[in-house]
């Protein structure tokens, strides 16, 4: 039977509560041979100060600064520092005075942050700070028990709870508290282990009430007679890291002196806790801590950045604690070089470690500017050594890493960052918050949402004499913030702990991540004053698992073209029918034939080789053999869907120089629109005759596979179209990989329902006729009418079809139920998971496609419908795009063209057969847009930068995350509008949905356009702040009949009606109450808040409400008024009518007088544990 501590690593960290330890900033020379000025002025250096008192020396210092070797430096100059001392005559700080007793007392800023996340938050774990020890040998249970009430009796903050009173949170010390040392025997059980294991996961992770209290449980677990596991779970509100030191220290000196009958060795406190709560808020109107302010202020001012980390799931719309950790180890040698790095760069190894993770989290989201937050002990005032209570304090580390900068540089800036912060370390982050006036978000943690700490202090367990104490460390199961990197300097190796959330990162994403740290300090120490943009930090099995996914190498007839493999379908299947059109069938010898024949007739007309020959036929059997036939004259085509205005049509055929336009009579009205003087037009009806006389065999023209088959043209930058010239061998690589997968063969028929003018079209017309199966070329009217197109799918016999999600929308709305054994297409938009799952059941399989006309139609697929694997959570509910197709490869680069990992988003890149040739007549954006590939042997090599964002999953699949032009940023979070319209079409009432950003003054302002049912703002607003965090709420919800499209089938932004952004924000002009709830609320806003006049529509934190306000402001309410309201309904709806909405159903049962409690929450503490449970956990 392995020992109990054989599953709890000894090596875990315990990062919960602890405050950071550092090395200090030591130079190259040593203490020991510093003179006395030079070892104070580096002592100062490092936040350590210096002075005598009684006749001692005394110091404080940040934790871990007072290395043992400057312990041992300062032992042995003690005279002459103290001599120092007095000539300089520096002052001790003054004591803190004891307040008078009284019924309750003020909370410290940091207990008050706690409270008011309580209140919000109900019954939570994350602020619990659990501690096992394993004692082994003879135990005094009864003189252990004694220890503990002894210690209780010494500090009030073991007997304080925490009460509402009018209006305002207070401490409230309790006299002659009981406290009992409850037993649980195991020791008759099979597996003592498991079920202590068992009952230690239980007890750490059952919620406290801060009312009722207590907030200190310790339970005794025998597990046999001479092996004793004692469970102590303390909440953060009276302890934090340093107190659980304080703490066992002080019950093993009561329990030792106990035990010989001897008093304690332990004088008597200076003061106690609620001393300290009242001194730091008269401090924090000193003018010493006015400087202090000054100085956050100036460095917090204005807005914060928000560091959007990559994450496997949508941030929940309130922030959860669930978590769990990873631990590494850096080895000897790393550690050892990472020492040495910080002496020769005069930098603490925290220092050190924290430029790493700058660096790191730069390269994962190119962020210049970001904030981590690191704990301190908050103890400097010599009176705070030995008190147990809430002191730790939070810094926010500002940094600015640039990609240009060198590793030294950044570390030199992190070195100042951190030398300021600890210099203005004693003023409470939690009293900041409010100062700063920080918005709130309640999906996030305020001002940083990573932190790291470092930690260098002794965890050395207690000593009961005659027993052997070991820790047995065990998460909570909680994160406070979302990663907290968590390094300890273990003696001859540094290890390092990443907790994280589990609501956002998973376990593989963390594994990753760690990988990633020590790759890039490997890289560090190789190149140090290397641009951190450049440094390596991908594992080595990362990169091969990203080439794997690119090896999509498969044969195909690259030396054949287009017309090549046509015809020779053509000679296989001469009697089968090639395409079936409103107006005739065609069989593919008829194809061959008449598709010569035109052929021949264009070169006769003066059509040479290389020309480009404009298509302007509408849909039909004649539009497909016009195409084949100009290939067949060596020519390619440029089509013209006669149906777009002709100032577009005149652009196209301008810019791309066609002297040749190939069209009927009856759109000659088209065709002299955008005819020239130098344009020679063909009509394809009145030539007929001409045409049939013309040789049935094919030109004899050669036609190489590195030759133009389309220019087609897309939207511009600058408004002006631009040609994309895509080769032959580019299209025969794209239809064979089609012809695989997703599959065509000759059996199946796919209608063709998109205008030529789009790309994907070269998809519908070539493929069934390069492998042999049959083209069903919907009717013009049918493309633009869903009833038609639905008839179509039920009649037709159809097999394949591709379209636009709009289109696939346009169908569902039709009313069309699906088709058996259809294959459904989808691409040209983001395929969102709604639409997905309608159309999941209406066919026999659905695929997702992507790629830009700059890569030949598609260069990912990805097949929706796979009982091979689950779906896995995807950010913003998109569908993948899956994988690339044969002969291509997908490359994920951050903006200095370096891979980025797994999971990470960054540029997406696109590589292999299927690039275009480039832009027609525009060199310098060809150039622009297909760099020189980075990661090729080749010279000639090239990638297309498509200007899309994506990352790729854990499975090799690709996420599609939007454009890179049409990222949203506000308030400084980027939002992924996809995942607002995901939430938005989740309501019954809404059908359809697009998310745009549009200027509102300095500021963007959230537009959703929705289709559907009728809904009111009100309770769409209502439905997404369930869901979402409120700066991803819209300001403006507009109704319309229906999407504008593109003649593509995509969606026209450029339609969408201009929104009124003042009219539809809130708070944007003063409104009145319009009954007495509203008055009642706002009575309450102005007096609390001592403003002259508030709009149902101002918002109560703009008014400069904060969270104390608030608390004071629901009391009231409750009291009062009789509203049963809860603290959390303010800050989810912090305007008048949003709070009234909230009060209006619920009437006035206002059972909950302090604004929500924290005894809420399912109860699975140890304390409610049955005997007949405990002997459960043993089977």
């Amino acid at each position: 039977m392995p020992p109990l501590s054989s599953n709890w690593p000894r090596k875990s960290i315990r990062c919960s509560g602890r405050c950071p330890t550092r090395r200090t900033t030591t130079g190259k020379k040593a203490s020991s041979d510093m003179t006395i000025p030079e070892l104070l002025e580096d002592l100062e250096g490092r936040g350590i100060r210096l002075w005598k008192e009684d006749g001692e020396l005394r110091f404080s210092a940040p934790k871990g600064a007072m290395t043992q070797q400057l312990k041992d430096t300062l032992r042995l100059q003690r005279d002459q520092i103290l001599r120092t001392l007095r000539e300089g005559s520096p002052a001790s700080p003054s004591r803190i005075p004891r307040t008078t007793e009284a019924g309750h007392y003020a909370l410290s800023n940091a207990q008050q942050r706690l409270w008011i996340l309580s209140q919000i938050e109900g019954a939570t774990t994350a602020y619990n700070i659990p501690l096992h020890l394993r004692l082994e040998g003879e135990l005094d249970a009864p003189c252990l028990e004694a220890a503990f009430e002894r210690v209780i009796e010494r500090h009030e903050s073991l007997r304080t709870t925490f009460a509402v009173v009018e209006g305002e949170p207070r401490q409230i010390v309790h006299d002659g508290l009981v406290f009992q040392l409850a037993t649980v025997d195991l020791s008759d059980r099979d597996r003592p282990e498991e079920a202590a294991r068992e009952l230690a996961t239980s007890e750490s992770t059952h919620a406290f009430d801060l009312e009722t209290g207590p907030l200190l449980r310790a339970r005794l677990v025998r597990m046999s007679q001479h092996d004793h596991v004692l469970l102590c779970t303390l909440h953060h509100t009276i302890s934090d890291g340093v107190s659980i030191g304080v703490l066992f220290r002080e019950i093993a000196a009561f329990y030792n002196a106990g035990r010989r009958g001897a008093p304690a060795p332990l004088p008597d406190l200076l003061l106690q806790y609620r001393d300290y709560a009242s001194w730091q808020r008269q401090h924090l109107e000193s003018t010493e801590a006015a400087v202090h302010r000054d100085y956050w202020s100036a460095q917090l001012g204005g807005k914060l950045p928000v560091l959007d980390l990559p994450t496997d799931a949508p941030r929940p719309p309130i922030q959860t604690y669930h978590g769990k950790e990873i631990g590494f180890s850096l080895g000897v040698e790393r550690s050892a070089a990472l020492r040495r790095l910080a002496r020769e760069r005069q930098a603490s190894l925290f220092m050190v470690l924290l430029a790493h993770f700058t660096v790191l989290l730069h390269r994962y989201t190119g962020a210049a500017d970001l904030l981590i937050g690191t704990p301190v002990a908050g103890r400097n005032h010599p009176d705070l050594a030995d008190q147990i209570g809430f002191y730790l304090n939070s810094l926010p580390i500002r940094m600015s890493p640039a990609s240009d900068q060198s590793f030294f540089e950044v570390l030199t800036q992190v070195r100042r960052a951190c030398l300021e912060a600890f210099e203005h370390q004693t003023y409470p982050f939690d009293r900041l918050i409010d100062d700063l006036r920080v918005p709130r978000d309640l999906s996030r943690s305020p001002v940083f949402d990573v932190m790291m700490i470092l930690q260098n202090q002794d965890d050395a367990p207690p000593d009961f004499e005659q027993m052997r104490c070991s820790l047995l460390a065990e998460h909570t199961g909680t994160s406070k913030v979302d990663i907290t990197l968590c390094c300890k300097d273990m003696g001859d190796e540094i290890w390092a702990n990443l907790e994280y959330n589990t609501d956002l990162f998973s376990h593989d994403r963390m594994q990753r991540m760690a990988g990633h740290f020590t790759r890039l300090i490997d890289s560090v120490l190789a190149e140090p004053e290397q641009c951190v943009g450049l440094l390596d930090y991908l594992t080595e099995s990362e990169k091969s698992q990203l080439d794997a996914w690119n090896r999509t190498q498969a044969p195909y007839p690259s030396e054949r073209t287009v017309i090549d493999l046509i015809d020779e379908t053509c000679r296989r299947r001469p009697t089968h029918v090639a395409i079936e059109a409103h107006d005739r069938h065609v069989s593919y010898e008829e194809l061959e034939q008449e598709s010569n024949r035109l052929a021949a007739h264009l070169v006769k007309g003066g059509i040479r080789s290389g020309d480009r020959v404009g298509l302007c036929i509408d849909r039909g059997a004649d539009l497909v053999v016009s195409l084949i036939a100009i290939l067949k004259a060596g020519a390619s085509y440029v089509p013209l869907d006669p149906h777009h205005p002709a100032e577009r049509l005149r652009d196209i055929v301008t810019d791309a120089g066609v002297k040749h336009l190939l069209t009927t009579s009856d759109l000659g009205s088209a065709a002299a629109d955008h005819a020239t003087d130098e344009l020679e037009t063909i009509f394809l009806d009145r030539d007929r005759h001409i045409i049939r006389q013309q040789p049935a065999s094919r030109p004899r023209i050669r036609v190489a596979p590195e030759q133009a088959c389309y220019t087609i043209y897309t939207s511009g930058s600058t408004g002006r179209p631009k040609g994309v010239v895509i080769s032959h061998q580019a299209l025969v690589n794209f239809l064979w990989s089609m012809a695989s997968r997703p599959g065509l063969a000759e059996q199946d028929r796919l209608l063709a329902v998109t205008t030529v003018a789009f790309d994907i079209a070269a998809l519908e017309l070539l493929l069934p006729l390069v492998t042999g199966a049959q083209l069903l070329i919907a009717h013009p009217s049918a493309t633009t009418d869903p009833a038609q197109l639905r008839q179509i799918l039920i009649t037709g016999d159809v097999s394949v079809m591709q379209a636009t999600p709009a289109t696939w929308r346009m169908l569902l709305e039709a009313g069309w139920e699906g088709t058996p054994g259809l294959r459904i297409l989808c691409g040209g938009e983001a395929l969102g998971a709604e639409l997905a799952d309608r159309l999941g059941d209406l066919g026999s399989e659905l695929w997702n496609l992507y790629g830009p006309t700059e890569t030949t139609i598609w260069s990912t697929i990805y097949r929706v419908q796979s009982a091979s694997k689950p779906p896995e959570p995807t950010v913003g509910d998109a569908i993948p795009i899956g994988r690339p197709i044969a002969n291509t490869q997908i490359y994920i680069l951050d903006a200095d063209l370096r891979r980025v990992p797994i999971g990470v988003s960054g540029d997406l890149y696109i590589g292999g057969h299927g690039l275009a040739q480039g832009y027609h007549g525009q060199p310098r954006l060809t150039q622009e847009r297909f760099i020189a590939h980075p990661f090729s042997q080749n010279s000639s090599a090239r990638l297309y930068h498509t200007g899309d964002r994506a990352r790729h999953r854990p499975d090799g699949d690709i996420e599609y995350l939007g454009r890179t032009d049409l990222q949203v940023k506000i308030r400084g979070y980027r939002i992924e509008t996809g995942e607002v319209e995901a939430r938005l079409v989740a309501h019954d009432q809404v059908h359809e949905a697009l998310v745009i950003a549009t200027k509102s003054g300095p500021d963007l302002a959230l537009v959703a356009y929705l289709v559907g049912e009728p809904i009111t703002v009100a309770e769409l607003r209502e439905w997404l702040r369930r869901q979402l965090p409120d700066y991803m709420v819209p300001s403006v919800f507009m109704h319309l009949d229906a999407l504008p499209l593109s003649p593509s089938g995509k969606i026209n932004r450029g339609a969408l009606p201009q929104p009124d952004i003042d009219a539809g924000l809130r708070g944007s002009h003063y409104a009145e109450p319009r009954d007495e709830l509203e008055k009642t609320i706002t009575d309450a806003w102005q007096d609390v808040l001592g403003v002259g006049r508030v709009g149902i529509l101002d918002d109560f934190f703009d008014l400069g409400g904060h969270s104390l306000t608030a608390t004071r402001i629901i009391f009231r309410l409750q009291r009062d008024d009789g509203l049963a309201l809860q603290l959390m309904d303010l800050f989810r709806c912090p305007t008048v009518e949003g709070l009234a909405a909230v009060a209006r159903p619920r009437g006035t049962d206002a059972s909950d007088p302090a604004g929500g409690g924290t005894s809420g929450s399912e109860d699975s503490g140890i304390d409610h544990m049955t005997a007949e449970e405990l002997a459960m956990l043993d089977e």
